[in-house]
């Protein structure tokens, strides 16, 4: 039977001794055992980052040997877990993190003001649109009925112009059917926030990937945890470019 155990579980007992002091080492560091419960396997522990790890001998001959070197990969070699000089390294990884989920969450609340504000311009953009257009369709027929009245002409020269008006007229009677509906839905659309809320949550995004991204500096000597920090961060950056677009045209408006 075979099961990972994270550090906040507690590890199988391993029968010898020797190697009890660095398997809880390796999990109080943050370490993760795969278990392997075999005859002469007891399994593989791994470092957060994935970048050290140590075979656990069940039985092996100088085994003892082994669990020795493997305390010293724990609390000398590795740096990515909570041992002594690692704590560092790990409350940076925690905290770049922690920089970076808040900037997305704030991302989110920006796009979705941002979505309710383009939205409403669009619907009253339609209603203005529809709006112009009837006003337009409505001087062209009082220009029709002013001609027909006037009109001195033959009677099919009448007709054509009874013609032009009935069209103009069913013209009117679709554009303004289309702007009842656009205004209905205008109308129960709440009122969106200002564009200067979206900027603020912007900034406050902007300033936590800038954090996170000196956060990826200072790890920058282990690539490992810094370049996911890193690569996060631009996605971030480039999110914030295109919603600061978006806002550029909602507020020229």
């Amino acid at each position: 039977m075979t099961r990972d155990y994270g550090p906040d579980e507690t590890w199988p007992t391993h029968k010898k001794a020797y190697w009890r002091a660095p398997l809880e080492q390796a999990r109080a560091a943050g370490w993760t055992l795969h278990y392997v419960d075999a005859p002469h396997t007891f399994g593989t522990a791994a470092c957060p980052a994935g970048e050290h790890t140590f075979k656990i001998d069940g039985t092996a001959t100088g085994a003892a040997f082994f669990a020795a070197e493997a305390s010293k990969i724990v609390t000398r070699k590795c740096r990515h877990g909570a041992g002594t000089q690692a704590g560092k390294v790990r409350e940076r990884v925690e905290r770049g993190a922690e920089l970076l989920e808040r900037a997305e969450q704030l991302l989110d609340m920006a796009e979705s003001k941002l979505s309710h504000i383009e939205v409403y311009q669009a619907s009253w953009s339609i209603v203005g649109s529809l709006e112009a257009e009837s006003d337009q369709l409505q001087m062209q027929i009082d220009t029709a009925e002013l001609t027909l009245a006037e009109a001195d002409c033959i009677a099919d020269g009448a007709a054509l112009h009874r013609d032009e008006l009935t069209a103009l007229e069913a013209e009117l009677a679709v554009v303004e059917a289309q702007l009842e509906s656009e205004l209905t839905t205008a109308d129960s659309l709440d009122e969106p926030p200002a564009a200067d809320v979206v900027e603020e949550s912007l900034e406050a995004a902007r300033q936590q990937v800038g954090e996170a991204e000196d956060v990826a500096v200072a790890l920058r000597r282990r690539e490992g945890l810094a370049k996911p920090l890193a690569q996060r961060a631009r996605r971030a950056r480039a999110r914030i470019d295109d919603l600061r677009a978006r806002l550029a045209v909602v507020q020229e408006r």
